[in-house]
C-alpha cells in the first residue's frame, strides 16, 4: 500500500515538474538604467541617459494630462535621438514617455514611463524683486565736477 502511495506521489511530481518545465520563459531585457518614474519640477533640466551602447536610440513625448484634468492630450512627439538628452517641461502634470533603443536587430526594445511634473518652489517672476549689489558704470559720479561746467547731477 505505501508503495502505491510513493508511485503515485513521483507521478504527480513528475507531472507537475513537466507542465512546469513547459512554460514559456519571459525575455529579459538589458538594463538601460532608465527608472520607471521620475520627479521633476517646471522649466528646470532633466537628464536621461541610455547605459547601453546601441546602433539607434529615440526619445519620445507620447501623452501628457495637465493637472486638474484627467483625458490625456496626445503629443507623439519625438525629442530626440541620441543616447543622452536633457528634456524640460513646461507645463504641470504627468508626461508618459517612451524609449526606445536598437542594437542592429529588426525589432526595437521599446520602454515606457512617467515623467510627473511639479509647480517650482518659488514661482517666477519678470521683475526683480532684490538688489544684491549695485556697481556703477565706469566714470558714473567717480570723476570731480569740473568747476565752471554745468552738469546734470542734480537731476539724475
Amino acid at each position: 500500500m505505501k508503495r502505491i502511495a510513493y508511485t503515485l506521489a513521483a507521478l504527480a511530481t513528475a507531472i507537475v515538474l513537466v507542465l512546469a518545465s513547459c512554460n514559456k520563459e519571459e525575455e529579459v531585457l538589458p538594463r538601460v538604467g532608465l527608472a520607471k518614474d521620475y520627479l521633476a519640477v517646471r522649466l528646470e533640466p532633466l537628464t536621461f541617459e541610455c547605459q547601453l551602447e546601441g546602433d539607434s536610440y529615440r526619445w519620445e513625448e507620447q501623452s501628457y494630462i495637465p493637472e486638474g484634468e484627467a483625458a490625456p492630450k496626445e503629443l507623439n512627439t519625438t525629442i530626440s535621438k541620441k543616447k543622452k538628452v536633457v528634456a524640460v517641461f513646461d507645463h504641470v502634470g504627468i508626461y508618459s514617455m517612451n524609449f526606445y533603443y536598437n542594437e542592429g536587430k529588426e525589432d526595437a526594445i521599446k520602454l515606457s514611463f512617467k515623467v510627473k511634473v511639479e509647480r517650482e518652489p518659488t514661482p517666477y517672476s519678470a521683475y526683480i524683486s532684490d538688489v544684491l549689489e549695485y556697481k556703477p558704470a565706469p566714470g558714473y559720479f567717480v570723476n570731480p565736477r569740473i568747476k565752471g561746467i554745468k552738469t546734470f547731477d542734480e537731476k539724475l
